[in-house]
């Protein structure tokens, strides 16, 4: 009977990668995995850089010409988060203080394009229609799209001995998700509500995705309100991969046609495995 739940877990990761392969074009999301999620006191911590779907991802190496801010927050301040061009991990950092770590990358735009079929994909899976006009999508739809991309992610560690204390920290990323309750401590079946902020202001009418690494295949999903709030109830404990895109018509001489921004949080609730 014990092997029944590793051979769900078997056919779940099976399926995910099923669909990685299938959809290599609509590897989108981009998060941070840190080494460990409790770390010692001083306790060196790699950070690696993913891109995929569905909680799975290849690496990402560090890119000095892409990076605007990769950095460590915590009690004692913000540090750098240090690193080899061109190598995976991405960066290293170092567990200082007490109560949580917030590590926050933030990139230069990228451009990517887009098929007819992947952008309706995209449209309805990111559920980007509350954000782009009924004109916007018919001036979108039948042709190739270049979306200009900038990635604003996170991840929250808590050093053990010790209560999470900052985990509402406000780290100043163009997008950014704040939880208001302490996501490490969230009992299975809670809610979680956490406050999207665009430039430091709650945005609204945006779809925030909660996927867990256990069953990614069944995300999670609310809509941020006018103060940027959303509402998740997570059914289990481990690892959780939270995301959002804000997505607004490019401007007519920036030779895209889309601005998209992605955010991030990555986390470990103490109940997971």
């Amino acid at each position: 009977m014990s092997s029944l739940p590793l051979r769900r877990v078997a056919l779940r990761a099976i399926a995910v990668l099923s669909l990685v392969a299938a959809s290599p074009l609509l590897a989108h999301d981009f998060w941070l995995e840190p080494s460990s999620y409790r770390p010692d006191s001083g306790q060196r911590v790699t950070v690696r850089a993913r891109v995929g779907m569905s909680f799975v991802g290849d690496p990402v190496p560090r890119d000095e010409d892409l990076l605007v801010r990769f950095v460590a927050v915590t009690s004692e301040g913000e540090l750098p988060v240090p690193g080899v061009h061109g190598r995976d991990p991405a960066g290293i950092a170092w567990a200082r203080g007490t109560g949580s770590v917030q590590i926050a990358y933030e990139s230069r735009p990228s451009l990517a394009e887009l098929t007819p079929d992947k952008l309706q994909i995209y449209v309805e899976q990111e559920g980007l229609a509350s954000q782009l006009s009924a004109s916007a999508q018919h001036a979108l739809a039948g042709r190739v799209v270049h979306d200009r991309f900038a990635r604003s992610v996170k991840t929250m560690l808590v050093i053990k001995g010790g209560a999470g204390q900052g985990f509402d920290r406000i780290l100043g990323l163009p997008l950014e998700l704040v939880p208001l309750v302490d996501p490490t401590t969230l009992a299975t079946g809670g809610a979680l509500p956490v406050r999207l902020l665009y430039q430091g202001k709650p945005l609204a009418g945006v779809q925030v995705s909660a996927l867990s690494r256990l069953d990614p295949l069944h995300p999670v999903l609310a809509r941020s309100d006018a103060s940027g709030l959303a509402t998740l109830v997570l059914p289990r404990g481990g690892e959780w991969l939270l995301k959002a895109v804000r997505v607004t018509p490019a401007p007519a001489a920036s030779g895209a046609d889309l601005d998209s921004l992605w955010t991030s949080l990555t986390f470990r609730t103490d109940d997971g495995p």
